[in-house]
């Protein structure tokens, strides 16, 4: 299995500064991902933003987790699947 972390630290030598990478066992876009994208990536633009804002998902079920759809609440987001 230490290939697989080899591969996979390979991919970000040499990328953009500030680059979060991510990746999942099963190599599917499954709710830990998810959540990380969201926490990180997504959420600290929307709080900048005044007033509601709306995210549209793909009707993935990874989507749904209490660890997205409470800080959509606190913050003013509509999550739409």
């Amino acid at each position: 299995m230490r290939w697989l972390l080899n591969l996979y630290d390979s991919w970000a030598i040499g990328g953009p500064v500030g680059t979060r990478y991510n990746w999942s066992k099963s190599g599917w876009f499954e709710a830990t991902v998810f959540e990380d994208w969201f926490e990180f990536l997504l959420l600290p633009r929307l709080k900048k933003l005044e007033g509601t804002k709306v995210v549209i998902g793909d009707n993935l079920t990874s989507h749904l987790s209490v660890h997205v759809l409470d800080p959509c609440n606190k913050h003013q987001v509509k999550f739409m699947l």
